[in-house]
């Protein structure tokens, strides 16, 4: 009570209970024992939190409604957020893992347990490692979470527990070796190091959990405005030349991002150009980066991303540096410009922002503007009902009406996090000018129309 606490008989005995359970266990022999011990903390931990419970804010609880459940029902972080450590070993050992999480809440808390208990555990949450949970506090939890209000839904339960394991284990098991990495390399590797503050910044940046500098108290706020504001600033970071080549930044962690990246994007490309040469007509790919389809494998009418959403920025990059973008209808290319048929680089850029709000702030953009960031008109009811169908979901569902070939292995690719949309370019053009200039082109053949496009621009 001196201390301003206000806690019963019961409750103060129930304390020493935890705290003496705690204490007998210290003392661990082998990795049961410690896993023990990491349980009997969290239980304590929790216990004490529960006595006098963090409330989250109501409003910025009810924004990640949508979002909670639009990134539910699927195991989308490996190659979702995690794409950028595809390289890596700990990658497959966190996946496998994560079926685990799925299965139950101890086996989440067993890994917490696990993590808690580890040597470098201190000095990564000193180094500010993002390491996250499922408590009531809504800037601890991953972005995609972050409500409270339905956690109760098996679905949605099972896809925040697996979320969060499979991150947790991959960016504290990749800190571990780093830091492992750095000691042999005669880096200071004591808690509080700079060292070890690039080591975190690292696997942040490359599992989508950035932090976002001085306003990192606002990024539940953040989230009422964009989808993933964390993982925004982690592939700005990973596009940024100076963490790759900044003297002052760890030797280590500079090493480690540029091999996370390198690593990724081979994997990547590798995949796609064996899809392509083993694909025949089925399926096809391109490899102009002013082509939204870029970097991504078609199949009939679905496109498969398996950059983990990262393919979009090289377009739009590559679409403003060169000023020209190629349509994916007809495969013509046209200049930026105001012209007409042409487009401006603010319009793409304003709509690459648009992409990336938050449910609720799209649904005010959609109902203002008319239509969807892709043109498409729906009304109000139909906008809402959208922000609270899971995207997997959706994703199938559309798969399943179209004729694509391959859908079971498209769908499990899809689950665990490749984005696949699905949609026929020419299913409305039936009187439109694309389908008729389509039509121009296979008359008139290819360099025929490719001079002729040329004069006209």
């Amino acid at each position: 009570k001196r201390l301003g606490t206000d806690i019963t008989i019961e409750e103060a005995r129930k304390i020493t209970e935890l705290s003496n359970k705690i204490t007998s266990l210290e003392d661990y022999k082998n990795n049961n024992e410690r896993i023990e011990y990491g349980r009997a903390k969290i239980d304590l931990s929790n216990y004490v939190s529960s006595l006098n419970p963090t409330k989250a804010n109501l409003l910025t609880n009810i924004a990640g409604v949508p979002r909670s459940l639009m990134a539910s029902l699927d195991l989308s972080a490996p190659l979702n957020q995690g794409w950028g450590m595809l390289s890596r070993k700990q990658f497959y050992t966190s996946l496998g893992s994560m079926f685990k999480y799925v299965k139950n809440e101890g086996n989440l808390l067993d890994l917490q347990a696990d993590i808690l208990t580890r040597p470098n555990y201190k000095a990564a949450k000193k180094a500010g490692l993002r390491l996250t949970d499922l408590g009531t506090s809504l800037e601890k939890r991953e972005e995609q979470f972050m409500s409270t209000l339905v956690d109760k839904i098996p679905g949605v339960a099972a896809s925040q527990r697996a979320y969060t394991g499979f991150l947790n284990k991959l960016r504290m098991d990749v800190f571990d070796d780093l830091v492992k990495k750095a000691g042999i390399a005669g880096e200071d590797v004591g808690v509080g190091s700079p060292v070890l503050e690039d080591l975190a910044k690292v696997v942040n940046n490359f599992s989508g959990g950035a932090r976002v500098g001085k306003i990192e108290g606002a990024v539940p706020a953040l989230n009422a405005a964009f989808f993933s504001p964390r993982k925004i600033v982690s592939t700005l970071n990973i596009l940024n030349p100076i963490n790759y080549i900044n003297p002052k930044i760890s030797q280590t962690a500079r090493k480690a991002a540029l091999r996370n990246l390198v690593g990724s994007l081979s994997i990547t490309m590798t995949i796609i150009k064996l899809a392509d040469l083993l694909g025949g007509d089925v399926i096809e790919t391109e490899e102009d980066p002013t082509s939204s389809d870029f970097g991504k494998i078609k199949v009939g009418d679905t496109r498969l991303d398996l950059s983990g959403g990262n393919s979009n920025y090289a377009t739009l990059i590559s679409r403003i540096l060169r000023k020209e973008t190629k349509s994916t209808a007809t495969g013509i290319t046209t200049p930026l410009g105001t012209g007409f048929g042409q487009t401006s680089g603010f319009v793409l850029a304003s709509n690459f922002i648009r992409n990336k709000f938050s449910p609720i702030a799209s649904l005010i953009v959609d109902i203002l503007t008319g239509s969807n960031s892709i043109g498409e008109k729906k009304t109000v009811s139909q906008s809402v009902i959208d922000r609270f169908k899971p995207m997997f979901i959706s994703s199938m569902t559309e798969l399943a009406k179209s004729d694509t070939k391959g859908k079971i292995p498209i769908g499990l690719v899809s689950l665990l996090g490749a984005s696949a949309n699905t949609y026929s370019i020419s299913e409305n053009w039936n009187e439109s000018t694309s389908k008729k200039m389509l039509e121009f082109k296979s008359n008139v053949g290819d360099e025929n129309f490719k001079e002729a496009n040329e004069e006209y621009n």
